[in-house]
């Protein structure tokens, strides 16, 4: 079974999140708690539901169990790293020991956390990953390189969390952005 995204609590939410959990009353728990913080929630209750929603959907943040009926969450984790999807994965899942959790690492997951689990933890969690997806936003840095009378030099511009930039040889808060 697979729901449609749910209308949001917060009607301004923007992030997408798709929830894949094969226990329908713990799915549904999770949509809920998340719709509560104001984002837009879709439901997969397997895995092959769950790739299909993911590659024909827009998320910002899925939260996948690894223990599904069909695909197991790790082989959806790996054919979407592998279709170059850069969507954070939130591992949620009972699969707890070492080996579970680098073999999820691995795979591609952003996060793992074990259940069982605190709701209040899990939004946290994806709170982080909002904050973690806006500073690679931020520190990405644009190179190009520039042909000067013969002589090639490359010129970085990195974009600082306050949107002044940084050139080449310059410092700022204690960095160096050479």
């Amino acid at each position: 079974m697979t729901t449609a995204p749910n209308a949001p609590a917060n009607p301004k939410a923007s992030r997408k999140i798709l929830v894949v959990e094969d226990e329908e009353a713990l799915a549904l728990g999770i949509r809920d708690a998340i719709e509560h913080a104001g984002h837009a929630v879709s439901v997969a209750l397997d895995g092959d539901a769950a790739l299909e929603i993911a590659q024909g959907g827009d998320f910002d943040l899925i939260v996948l169990d690894l223990m599904l009926p069909g695909q197991s969450g790790l082989d959806v984790l790996r054919k979407l790293r592998d279709n170059q999807h850069t969507v954070r994965v939130l591992v949620l899942t009972a699969l707890a020991d070492e080996e579970d959790l680098i073999r999820g690492f691995e795979a591609g997951a952003d996060d793992y956390m074990k259940k069982p689990f605190s709701p209040r933890e899990l939004l946290a969690r994806i709170e982080a990953q909002w904050r973690a997806r806006a500073r690679s936003s931020c520190a990405r840095g644009v190179s190009r390189d520039i042909d000067a009378a013969d002589s090639t030099r490359r010129f970085v511009m990195i974009r600082d969390a306050r949107g002044a930039n940084a050139r080449n040889g310059t410092k700022r808060n204690g960095i160096d952005y050479t």
